[in-house]
């Protein structure tokens, strides 16, 4: 009988082969290491996808070297005398072609003005009937640019006017309007950031149909535990730029301007030059309990004015300091594309409260004196 004998690494091939133990470590090994790498390569891909959103969304670094726009005060222009001229308490100013709004919260009226300084007309007065204004905060133009839209604050409510004066329709609202803007058929109301609307954490902007029907919300409110710090951190300019995109611009405590669609989405967000950083740095963190305290607060924006090719321009807050001590403001307008790029800065001789620009790109502004003055960019704004 012949006997054979069966080699270990070959004997079994078939239905009952198992392969040496050796093979299948290397084998899971090989598995493991795959897994790995591709698990490294998604990963890879994620962070840079996420950066990516960053980029796209927020501005480069802070600006390192500024360019410098030259301006040239209109000498020929001139507002009227007549004290009906005389601007008590602005609180917005825009262009509906060749005229001038300018809205006194203090006299509850909207002054209009050719663009050589003369008095046009008052519509309104102070008063809390149709047509009539209680401590105003907010204006602009309908999206036809024949009825102005004022934010009548401390009667809690809107009113659309036609450019004699004559009441179009109103809105009556749960809460004080601080601000407004329009795009396409659609209204926006910045709502006074009161406690019950920090508690509920709702939308500071208001969205309502050419109905004046609410139909969303957007921008949630910043919070802190300190009420006064709640209000000034949620100091918003709300305005809409030529291409119908909302603007949002904090005043207060944090740098961040915000570009919004007409339908409330957030589309890119960026910061603005702020020379106040020592002074009075950025951040939630202080609390208001003296007066002594807001020069500690830091102050970003007093204005957003844009140009005929929609170039975002911002009157500065706290731009340094003065001989006596007290904080330098409003005396230096900065100019982004409206993608968040900054482009130059204008010095001013003097301070400003509010910024416009005519349809012809010349700047104006109503001074610390409440006085209404012309100046003329020596460059225009890129295209």
């Amino acid at each position: 009988m012949i006997r054979k004998t069966l080699n270990p690494h070959t004997a079994g091939r078939g239905s009952g082969f198992r392969p040496p133990l050796k093979t299948i470590r290397r084998s899971r090994s090989l598995l493991l290491i795959s897994g790995l790498l591709i698990l490294l390569v998604l990963t890879i891909f994620i962070l840079y996808r996420y950066l990516s959103t960053l980029k796209e969304n927020h501005s480069p670094g802070p600006v390192k070297l500024e360019r410098i726009i030259p301006v040239i005060e209109d000498s020929s222009f001139h507002t009227s005398g007549k004290s009906e001229a005389i601007i008590s308490q602005p609180a917005g100013m825009t262009f509906a072609g060749e005229t001038l709004f300018v809205l006194d919260s203090a006299d509850g009226c909207v002054r209009l003005f050719d663009k050589k300084g003369n008095l046009i007309k008052i519509i309104g007065k102070k008063g809390k009937g149709p047509g009539e204004f209680n401590r105003p905060e907010g204006i602009c133009l309908d999206i036809t640019g024949q009825s102005i839209i004022v934010a009548d604050t401390a009667s809690r409510r809107i009113q659309i006017l036609d450019f004699e004066g004559r009441l179009k329709a109103s809105l009556n609202l749960n809460f004080p309007p601080t601000g407004v803007a329009a795009s396409g058929d659609r209204l926006y109301l910045l709502a006074f950031p009161g406690s019950s609307l920090l508690i509920k954490n709702e939308g500071l902007v208001k969205i309502y149909n050419q109905n004046l029907e609410p139909v969303g919300e957007f921008l949630k409110p910043a919070t802190t535990n300190d009420i006064s710090m709640n209000l000034l951190a949620n100091s918003i300019i709300l305005k809409t730029d030529r291409n119908g995109q909302l603007l949002a611009a904090r005043q207060f405590a944090l740098n961040e301007v915000q570009v919004f669609d007409p339908q409330g989405r957030l589309t890119r967000r960026f910061e603005i030059i702020y020379k106040g950083a020592e002074l009075s740095p950025p951040g939630l963190d202080l609390r208001i309990q003296h007066n002594e305290d807001l020069q500690k607060l830091a102050l970003l924006v007093l204005d957003v004015a844009f140009d005929s090719a929609n170039n975002y321009y911002f009157l500065a807050g706290t731009s340094g300091k003065q001989p006596d001590g007290t904080l330098e403001k409003g005396r230096e307008i900065y100019r982004y594309s409206s993608q968040g790029k900054y482009l130059g800065t204008i010095i001013l001789p003097l301070r400003a409260r509010l910024i416009a620009f005519s349809p012809e790109d010349e700047l104006y502004l109503i001074d610390e004196n409440y006085d209404l003055r012309k100046f003329i960019l020596t460059e225009r704004g890129p295209r």
